[in-house]
């Protein structure tokens, strides 16, 4: 096949995805505010506040001072460069994609571009690198839990596409990739 046919295929398959994507974003999220109740609001505005950047970075970065005072050091580096380096990503992929946020039905209040979800980048990260090195069944089903109430919490609380929330978590997972396989070779040197 020819460049310009395989760049004509791939805008094409772009195109698509995008329009059944958009689909899934408008079915799931108003699947998700019609089934809004008080309990279930209470519970995603706690998970949403567990995912925020001010608690998961600063419970980060005291794991991270914890570990290096117990003489840590890798693993305290570790934690501290996702902590700092995940958000910082969220918001520059933010301003590059500059997706609106869904119009209406905000449960909170936001500042900032939709896509990818920032909550749904530094749990998956963060909470995902607490998986990697507890390395224990109930752990890492908890965590997980935590990541999914997280991501879900912010189309309930009707401030994410659940195209944000899953941008969110795959760039989150990608980046935590990175960052282990950056340590695991320097770790062998």
């Amino acid at each position: 096949m020819h460049k310009p046919a395989v760049a004509v295929t791939l805008v094409a398959a772009a195109l698509i995805t995008a329009a059944y994507l958009s689909d899934v974003d408008t079915t799931w999220r108003t699947w998700l505010i019609a089934h809004r109740s008080p309990v279930l609001t209470e519970l995603a505005s706690a998970a949403s506040t567990v995912g925020s950047a001010l608690v998961l970075i600063p419970a980060a970065l005291l794991a991270a001072l914890v570990l290096a005072v117990k003489g840590q050091r890798q693993r305290a580096l570790l934690i501290a460069a996702t902590a700092v380096t995940a958000p910082v990503i969220g918001y520059a992929l933010k301003n590059v994609v500059d997706r609106a946020r869904p119009a209406a039905n905000h449960l909170t209040e936001v500042h900032s571009e939709s896509f990818p979800s920032g909550h749904a980048l530094t749990s998956m990260a963060i909470i995902g690198l607490l998986i990697v090195l507890a390395r224990n069944t109930a752990t890492t089903v908890i965590a997980g839990l935590v990541i999914v109430a997280i991501g879900t919490s912010r189309v309930y609380l009707g401030v994410h596409w659940p195209t944000d929330v899953l941008a969110g978590w795959l760039v989150g997972a990608l980046w935590l990739a990175v960052l282990l396989t950056s340590a695991l070779g320097r770790a062998a040197r």
